[in-house]
């Protein structure tokens, strides 16, 4: 701040002494009709710059060698243009011409000054422009903040969405292990294969020679069925019937081809309570419901035979 004090002082006594020689006359090299139009530019210096400014460069163009009009258009550049560059300009015009006049100390003073002022104001659009550049990247960075916490959102809704689905699965697979875990629990036992009395089947004579051979099959199976059916007590019988009742051929026992409420159903190949249950109800937990229904003498250990005729209850 002093600094700059000094040179604000230097500048104004250098002006006013600048001025007192030049009303003087002290420039030899000043032509004499130059002498008016350089006391009405500094007499504009008052009053206005810009037209000021216009008159010296008008002098110089007339006369390029007018030292006090390099000086004095120097000093309105340096002082209130700040035009650093041009103020070197004319104060090194001036020096070239009078570099031996009783100014040239105060003209290289101000040079420097210039000069000075020029490198600052380097320094200043540098760091101007350094400033720019760092907020621009500043701003890059930021947006590119902004893109990666969207990019996390986005990662962290996929990560949900995939611990969900883990969660479902997670859940289906207990499910099926229940599953498993109920079916292994129930017993299926296969029927036994019936005994038969081949002797006694020897002993009954067919006669061959008839006049429809289809008359003896219907007899040999007739008599297979009576001695099966005292084999298993009857349950041959219960089996034809629902045979027949699945055809559509016979309607006595009430036997449904699938699991009904309500209904009776005989029992299939690879068939359990549990399937049973599923395919009636829709669900396999009331597996139980249908074995209590089917508890009985003929049925003591609750559990299922292929062909074997089952009431599906109304639940």
């Amino acid at each position: 701040m002093k600094k700059t004090a000094i040179l604000i002082l230097l500048t104004a006594a250098i002006a006013s002494l600048t001025t007192f020689w030049v009303l003087k006359g002290v420039y030899a090299d000043d032509a004499i009709d130059n002498k008016a139009e350089l006391n009405t530019a500094m007499a504009k210096e008052k009053t206005n710059i810009a037209a000021a400014e216009t008159l010296y460069r008008e002098i110089l163009k007339k006369n390029p060698g007018n030292a006090t009009a390099h000086f004095r258009l120097g000093l309105l550049l340096h002082n209130h243009r700040k035009d650093y560059l041009g103020a070197i300009h004319h104060y090194m015009a001036y020096l070239d011409i009078l570099p031996e006049s009783d100014l040239s100390a105060s003209v290289k003073l101000q040079l420097e000054s210039a000069k000075a002022d020029l490198r600052a104001q380097w320094l200043a659009s540098d760091i101007e422009r350094t400033q720019a550049n760092l907020i621009a990247e500043r701003d890059a960075i930021k947006a590119d903040c902004a893109e990666l916490r969207n990019e996390n959102n986005r990662l962290k809704d996929a990560l949900a969405d995939k611990d969900q689905t883990i969660k479902e699965l997670t859940r289906r697979i207990e499910n099926l292990q229940l599953m498993v875990e109920e079916m292994k629990s129930i017993d299926v036992e296969l029927p036994k294969t019936p005994s038969y009395d081949f002797e006694a089947i020897k002993d009954v004579s067919i006669e061959t020679e008839t006049e429809d051979p289809m008359e003896d099959i219907d007899a040999i199976r007739a008599l297979a069925e009576s001695m099966v059916n005292e084999e298993d007590g009857g349950q041959s019988k219960i089996n034809e019937a629902t045979r027949l009742a699945v055809e559509g051929k016979a309607d006595t026992q009430n036997v449904v081809a699938t699991p009904t409420p309500g209904k009776k159903y005989v029992v299939r190949p690879n068939e359990n309570f549990y399937s049973i249950s599923r395919d009636a109800y829709g669900t396999s937990a009331k597996w139980k419901d249908i074995r209590e229904a089917n508890r009985g003498p003929t049925n003591p250990n609750d559990r299922l035979l292929v062909g074997e005729v089952i009431f599906i209850p109304n639940l």
